[in-house]
């Protein structure tokens, strides 16, 4: 049996060995594979000298708004690895590339520490302490351009130059736990827990995305296209 699998094992290995890799160059359908199978996985992974994007983490987003006060510290969301493409486009231009693609993604989660002040509902609040937020399926768009640029020992890279992030919540989100929050009139009532979700809800999605593609351009300006946008033929 163990003889049987070392020569399995043997000839694999001497069959991957043996096929070319090719780069895609305008291959469409190369691109996107290359993307869905290796970018992505590699790219939320992290490594050195690339965060990790699975925990994504934030160490702080304070945000003033209209009725609140509301900050997070040691943020964390957990959830990317697991989100699929439900779209992918790319077209060439002369000195560019345009990208459009949304991931579909079944369930994040945010926890953090937090404080806020402010009026919700009609009521004074205050808290301190730490919450947890759980969403189901978030769709995110992501479109923008890159160039590529060449580093210092001639291989290329993709630049990311301009971009716009749409994070749309398609399912529900759980009920928002937030410890040591208080009501002026000493009523915790659900619906405005729930509301100080929505509140902020845009703000902190906006500072994580921002995260996200800041991971994703660290990465990109790590690894060259060659070490990522291939094909093996035979």
């Amino acid at each position: 049996m163990f003889y049987f699998k070392f020569v399995f094992i043997l000839f694999c290995s001497n069959y991957s060995f043996g096929l070319k890799k090719q780069p895609c160059g305008i291959d469409k359908e190369c691109l996107i594979n290359s993307v869905i199978d290796r970018v992505y996985p590699m790219f939320v992974a992290g490594m050195p000298g690339v965060e990790t994007s699975d925990p994504l983490h934030l160490d702080a987003i304070v945000a003033d708004l209209p009725t609140i006060n509301y900050s997070l510290y040691n943020a964390s969301m957990v959830g990317l690895k697991n989100c699929e493409f439900v779209k992918l486009n790319v077209s060439r231009e002369t000195e560019s590339t345009l990208f459009d693609y949304a991931i579909e993604c079944p369930v994040l989660t945010v926890t953090s520490e937090y404080e806020l002040n402010g009026i919700v509902d009609s009521v004074p609040v205050e808290g301190k302490g730490t919450c947890t937020m759980t969403y189901d399926d978030y769709y995110i768009s992501i479109s923008g351009k890159h160039v590529r640029e060449e580093d210092s020992e001639g291989k290329f890279h993709v630049n990311i130059i301009d971009y716009t992030v749409k994070p749309v919540l398609r399912g529900g989100v759980k009920n928002p736990e937030y410890s040591g929050l208080i009501f002026s009139n000493d009523e915790t009532c659900e619906n405005r827990v729930k509301l100080i979700e929505k509140i902020t809800r845009d703000t902190v999605m906006d500072v994580f995305m921002h995260k996200y593609i800041q991971n994703l351009k660290n990465f990109h300006n790590l690894v060259p296209i060659e070490d990522l946008h291939f094909k093996y033929v035979s």
